[in-house]
């Protein structure tokens, strides 16, 4: 009875006894992150100098946990996932980077002599600052900003057998870069010292430059410079994950 009691009033106090949780749970810590856009509506539209152009814009709205993207912004928009590593600087703020991975491939099966197929791919890197009022505690809301670029290439190749020319192939190859900026907030759901569950609402905003690049097995290969796509779009998005905390 006497070690029983001893060791029920040596058990540490916690915030479900009703005492306050006093522990910084930001600075100094080291924070990795995986996550994945749940839900993304993606605006884009043309921007040009010409006058009385017309304008042409597009709304798409996706679902679904590690999705392939191609569809749902036309060029670029979310993350299928991203990984990030984050560090706190001091009891209210986290610095880090995240980069973002999209990708798909279509292949439709025909009886033609030729074959079409699509490849996707996308990456996004933005450094990030994250602000976190209430540092303490089991859950964290937090402000985030981030600043960096997106990179997409879109190809569209066809093979094939012509009886008269034989074998031939073709390559139709976008590529992209578009500076983006964003902004968000969330939490962060802590369900032990080093284990959360995030969750956030971010707006991202990007603009565009492209170039192509054509080929063929019977004929040269053209590839244009990098120029201004004339295109602009913006992302809103349901992101959810979790990170590790260490140290």
């Amino acid at each position: 009875m006497a070690a029983l009691l001893t060791a029920t009033m040596t058990t540490p106090a916690s915030a479900a006894d009703g005492v306050p949780d006093t522990e910084n749970r930001v600075k100094g810590k080291l924070r990795f992150h995986v996550d994945t856009d749940f839900f993304g509506w993606t605006h884009s539209r043309n921007f040009t100098d010409e006058p009385n152009a017309p304008i042409n814009a597009s709304n798409r709205v996706g679902f679904g946990f590690a999705r392939p993207l191609a569809g749902d912004g036309g060029i670029l928009g979310g993350s299928m996932f991203g990984l990030g590593l984050g560090y706190g600087i001091s009891d209210y703020l986290i610095l880090g980077a995240r980069m973002g991975l999209s990708f798909d491939h279509v292949s439709s099966p025909t009886d033609q002599p030729f074959k079409t197929t699509s490849n996707y791919f996308s990456t996004m890197f933005t450094p990030y600052l994250e602000i976190l009022p209430l540092p303490r505690g089991r859950v964290l809301p937090f402000i985030l900003v981030r600043s960096g670029f997106q990179a997409a290439a879109f190809g569209v190749r066809t093979k094939g057998s012509d009886p008269l020319l034989g074998d031939l192939s073709g390559l139709d190859r976008d590529s992209y870069i578009a500076p983006t900026i964003g902004i968000g907030g969330g939490a962060h759901f802590l369900l032990t010292d080093t284990f959360s569950l995030d969750a956030s609402l971010m707006f991202d905003y990007r603009w565009y430059f492209a170039k192509n690049r054509t080929s063929t097995s019977t004929g040269p290969t053209v590839t244009t410079d990098w120029e201004k796509a004339n295109t602009q779009s913006s992302t809103l998005g349901a992101v959810v994950g979790f990170s590790v905390w260490f140290l």
